[in-house]
């Protein structure tokens, strides 16, 4: 069943503040808000949805014009898009995730393509499963296989999974990359902009494809510790960034993003 949306109000009236705050402190920075939905806003039984990306579009203070979201309309695009065992989107989510974020920040250039889908034999018991005491269900996920461009660092294990797709158990952030409080990614063009994200672990598996089209990337996690006072203001002073993208689920605004302006 989703959440409680009231339980959360005083996380989510945070939340919107501070961002708020930081998007009127800088009024020359652009900023940009992708929200995905998942089961967690969506009861498929009643049909119910809870509106938490409505909320926080009219909460926040960015254009609507640089706002959209991965939606769900049915229960039958969460099967197709989603892990049966876990509460994150599977690879045709994530790749329909990042196309929504190319087409959102108007990316000049085509999106990256996927060279192969590969589906494993290591064995993924999710959160779900887990969290329900489901320890011995399982799937065999698939993946895309991409070529990035030279990224300037080692973010989750990627080619090391499909280059031994028998071998190990699988897990969305051993394979995309965990929970970090900031990872830097480099292209070295420094005539392409650069960018700051803030997401919670949806944006793990796009961040790297996202990262391939700016000169550099900085993805940052204020859920991690030692970044609860982190100031996008004065990061992106520091970092010369161009654009601030927030890619952001319900857990974004109820489960604990504290950001100074």
């Amino acid at each position: 069943r989703p959440f409680d949306r009231d339980e959360f109000q005083t996380s989510f009236d945070e939340t919107v503040e501070a961002l708020n705050r930081s998007i009127d402190e800088n009024p020359t920075l652009p900023y940009y808000f992708y929200f995905v939905e998942s089961d967690a806003v969506y009861d498929f039984k009643t049909g119910e949805r809870i509106p938490v990306r409505e909320n926080a579009c009219e909460a926040l203070h960015t254009e609507p014009e640089r706002e959209s979201w991965f939606a769900l309309n049915s229960y039958e695009d969460y099967v197709n898009q989603f892990y049966r065992t876990d509460h994150h989107w599977n690879y045709k989510g994530a790749y329909c995730g990042y196309q929504g974020l190319h087409k959102l920040l108007r990316i000049n250039e085509a999106c990256l393509a996927p060279l192969q889908e590969v589906t494993l034999s290591r064995r993924l018991t999710g959160s779900k499963a887990s969290h329900a005491g489901f320890v011995n269900m399982w799937e065999y996920p698939t993946v895309y296989e991409f070529h990035y461009p030279e990224l300037g660092v080692e973010y989750g294990h990627e080619s090391e999974v499909i280059a031994n797709p028998n071998s190990g158990s699988f897990s969305y952030v051993y394979f995309y990359g965990d929970n970090e409080a900031l990872v830097e990614f480099d292209t070295g063009r420094p005539e392409r902009d650069n960018i700051l994200i803030l997401s919670d672990s949806y944006g793990n598996a796009v961040v790297k494809l996202l990262a391939s089209h700016y000169n550099k990337t900085y993805s940052v996690d204020t859920r991690v510790s030692g970044m609860q006072q982190f100031s996008i203001g004065d990061f992106a002073e520091k970092h010369d960034i161009d654009l601030v993208l927030i890619i952001a689920s319900q857990v974004f605004f109820c489960g604990g993003f504290v950001v100074e302006g």
